[in-house]
């Protein structure tokens, strides 16, 4: 009955990892090895101000995710926040991050189609991007990954 009770449990844990996309053993992610680096840079970038507390005027700022390269197929990372209802819609949301942005050292890029893409000369691996995600939201990201990052890319 013991053998039973231990194997169900075990069955449980495993699923419920699966679903969660928790590794209970850690090694190999989807996108790639699990980097104790990658998980520094994420902590690191969770408390950068661009996702915690530049919002425009009038936006609902939601949850920040966080998510590491090794759980991602493209094996990229990223902090990001979704915000909704910004005043004067996308044109003036691009408008406050091109402003906001570059009073903290990121630099406007090319690259990444409608929406904005900033790097900084202190952070070689890691973009800012700022995309529209439907009419009234809009993404902010500190995209990350283990290879050379620059808004072409």
């Amino acid at each position: 009955m013991r053998v039973v009770g231990l194997v169900v449990i075990s069955a449980l844990l495993l699923t419920l990892a699966g679903c969660t996309g928790t590794r209970l053993f850690g090694g190999d992610g989807v996108g790639g090895p699990c980097l104790e680096e990658h998980d520094a840079t994420a902590a690191r970038l969770r408390q950068n101000e661009m996702v915690t507390d530049v919002i425009p005027p009038g936006a609902v700022p939601g949850e920040v995710w966080v998510i590491k390269p090794c759980d991602d197929e493209g094996y990229f990372g990223g902090v990001e926040i979704r915000m909704s209802g910004a005043d004067g819609g996308m044109p003036r949301t691009r408008a406050f991050y091109r402003a906001e942005a570059a009073k903290r050292g990121w630099e406007p890029k090319d690259g990444r189609g409608d929406g904005l893409c900033f790097e900084h000369p202190d952070e070689p691996d890691v973009l800012l991007l700022v995309n529209s995600v439907s009419d009234d939201t809009f993404s902010v990201m500190l995209a990350f990954g283990p290879r050379p990052w620059t808004c072409a890319t």
